[in-house]
């Protein structure tokens, strides 16, 4: 996997048509502009959720800039829509009939899909009869008793057929699916029968106009994924291509501490998450917004609670949101190679320009430090590069620039002028 991880990290910089560089305001098409009712379409936004927030909180997100709540718990219900609505909250919810019943709400702005489908279900709470697997996964060919607990994932084809009900119900909403940490990490056990199965997510992509995937690396305790962030852009890239660019891509987060025993991110990896994700394409970041309490067990308002992240995501979504137009504007390929000090320490990069300005983000993707040069087509001797929010300016010559990056460090550059 190390292997192809690499690949796609130098694809970022190097692969692809080299497409017209619009001025954003002048030629921004917005990937959600299919959806008359969906989010909002201009130029300067960039969808910042949180999953799984009751509108009590909503002041509290809102004033570290998040702009959207997908899933309402046991709902959503009439009181659910009118307290979203009170708060100014937009919402992705389920199709509930109280939902259905209010589709000129405009803080209804998406429909959610069941969660994780491609991970095994329980017997219990999703199953309840051999019978239903037996219709579902005919070829499994297994006993009750061979099954235990789990059950096998949702089929692809039942996904699709939910998507296309939905559509029906509402065509003006965009149907939202976020899938496990299979997208990102293949040997995963929770999917059960279907581990290694990645044929299957060229299906479930079908089922959803917005797709996501959650794997919170740096808290999961298996050591093949503990820590490695860098699998959350491969998980992006991994929607991408088994979409065909079809479907729009977002992704989760970590922001809390997601698993008991496990590490709680600091706001330096969950800026580098951020960051890495929108490198490689996101087009929404989703936060997880629950986690470990101080006695342990899942708590609610994990992430509204904790003072010092809650900070810290005020600074980096005002950056992103700042930078929103620039993200959203087209990807100029085929312009930027990177070279590294140290060959296994990659840095990640993708170029956009937008009102006459060239941009570079940059996101180291290994938790090491490298020096590393930018080779920008068409970057005169002497251009001025600003680096963003940091009171730098860096100076060019040879048709590159150069910087260092420490563990997991995020540069972001805007290049102007020159001699």
């Amino acid at each position: 996997m190390r292997s192809l991880i690499a690949i796609v990290a130098v694809m970022v910089v190097l692969c692809g048509i080299v497409r017209t560089a619009l001025a954003v305001e002048e030629g921004y098409a917005s990937p959600l502009a299919a959806w008359q009712n969906g989010p909002p379409k201009d130029a300067g936004y960039f969808p910042i959720a949180v999953w799984l927030q009751p509108a009590k909180y909503a002041r509290q997100l809102k004033d570290v800039g998040v702009n959207l709540v997908i899933g309402v718990w046991a709902g959503p219900n009439e009181r659910h829509l009118a307290d979203f609505e009170a708060a100014g909250m937009p919402i992705i919810c389920h199709q509930t009939e109280a939902a259905l019943k209010d589709l000129d709400n405009p803080i209804i702005v998406g429909w959610l899909q069941k969660d994780e489908p491609d991970n095994a279900q329980t017997f219990d709470s999703f199953w309840q009869t051999l019978d239903r697997v037996n219709e579902a996964w005919p070829e499994a060919n297994r006993t009750r008793e061979q099954w235990g607990t789990y059950g096998p994932p949702l089929p692809p084809k039942d996904i699709i057929a939910s998507y296309r009900e939905m559509v029906a119900n509402d065509p003006t909403r965009p149907v939202y699916l976020n899938l496990g940490q299979g997208v990102a990490f293949h040997d995963y056990a929770g999917r059960g029968y279907r581990r290694y199965n990645i044929d299957d997510y060229m299906q479930y992509v079908k089922g959803c106009d917005i797709v996501s995937f959650d794997l919170y690396a740096y808290s999961f305790r298996d050591p093949k994924v503990s820590e490695k962030i860098w699998l959350i852009p491969f998980g992006v890239d991994n929607l991408h291509g088994w979409s065909r660019g079809e479907r729009v891509v977002w992704n989760f987060v970590e922001a809390t501490q997601v698993y008991r025993g496990g590490k709680k991110p600091t706001p330096d990896i969950t800026r580098a998450e951020v960051w890495m994700s929108i490198v490689h394409g996101s087009r929404g970041i989703i936060y997880y917004a629950h986690g470990q309490g101080p006695g342990g067990g899942d708590q609610e308002n994990a992430l509204v609670s904790d003072t010092t992240m809650m900070a810290a995501l005020k600074e980096i979504n005002a950056q992103v949101r700042r930078l929103a137009p620039v993200i959203n504007s087209p990807t100029v390929h085929n312009a930027l190679a990177v070279e590294c000090s140290d060959p296994e320490v990659p840095v990640d990069a993708v170029v956009k320009q937008q009102g006459g300005a060239t941009y570079v983000f940059a996101v180291c993707m290994r938790p090491k430090a490298t020096r590393a040069t930018f080779r920008l087509k068409g970057l005169p001797a002497g251009a001025k590069i600003e680096v963003i929010d940091e009171g730098r300016t860096l100076t060019a010559e040879g048709g590159a620039f150069a910087d260092d990056f420490g563990p997991y460090a995020v540069h972001l550059y805007r290049v102007t002028g020159g001699r």
